[in-house]
Order: C-alpha cells, then structure tokens, then sequence
C-alpha cells in the first residue's frame, strides 16, 4: 500500500535481540522533539492532547524511548506495558522538558515530579503510563478511556 502520510519500508532483518528496519525519511522531515524545541522546549496541554491523540490511535507495538523500565528493572521487554512506558516517557518529556526519572531504583520511580502549571487530569494520566511495574499499568485501550484523552481540545 503507497499513502503520502505513510512511510514506506524498504527492508528488515533481525539481530539477536532487536529488529532493525530500513525506512523512508521524508524530506522535509521534523520528529516531534525538534517540533517541541521550535515550540519553546516544551507543549502545552491542547498540544500535547493532539499529540497523545495521535499516539495512541497508531500504537500497536513500540520500542525506543531513551528510558525502558521495565528492561532496566526486570531484564526483559513486554511489548504491550513496555509501549505505554515509552508513550508516557514521551508525553511526559513533551509536557515537562526533561526525562521523568533519572535513576533506575523502584524507590525512585514510584511517582514523577510534576513541574507547576499541568492541570490534576494530566497529572493522573501520565501517571498511569509510568507505574514501575508493567503488571500495575494501564493498557492502551483503557488509557484511551482515560478523562484527559477523552476531553475535546
């Protein structure tokens, strides 16, 4: 199938522990960290709804955030729960400029800081991404249930 909004992929393989595929690379082409940067280093809430939006249509598996808790503290990477990890990362940083945990301990991940100014709603939702322990998170499909996801912008 061939779409103007949808990257081709050109080929695969698979190593080891990973897989690696060869894509298309519009040009021009902004990921959504450069947008962030032109934005003022971080978006504001209607922004970051359209964004979450965005996400969590598209999700279906997902790997590669800068942070993976669950492979930093278990050993191992559980595709669903490992997603909505890295989808919280992302919200998280896009809303507050910066990673939410710095050190990798149980202890230290139980609740992100939040910086001043974010609304209860949003608060509560990227906490539900970013429980330490995979088997306590919420999935995608209850995440899109969730009040903030659900507001209109």
């Amino acid at each position: 199938m061939s779409h103007p909004n949808i990257l081709e992929l050109y080929d695969w393989f698979d190593r080891r522990s990973s897989y690696v595929m060869a894509m298309e690379r519009p040009y021009p082409c902004q990921d959504l960290f450069m947008y962030c940067q032109e934005q003022g280093g971080v978006l504001n809430e209607d922004k970051a709804h359209n964004v979450t939006r965005q996400l969590l249509g598209r999700c279906s598996t997902a790997n590669g955030t800068t942070e993976s808790c669950t492979w930093f503290q278990e050993q191992k990477f559980l595709a669903g729960p490992g997603t909505v990890w890295s989808v919280g990362v992302t919200l998280y940083e896009i809303v507050c400029g910066n990673l939410p945990f710095t050190i990798f301990s149980s202890r230290r991940m139980q609740q992100a800081q939040f910086p001043e100014g974010l609304s209860p709603e949003i608060k509560d939702f990227i906490g539900c991404y970013l429980r330490p322990h995979a088997e306590g998170r919420s999935t995608l499909d209850q995440l899109q249930l969730h009040p903030w996801h659900r507001q209109s912008c």
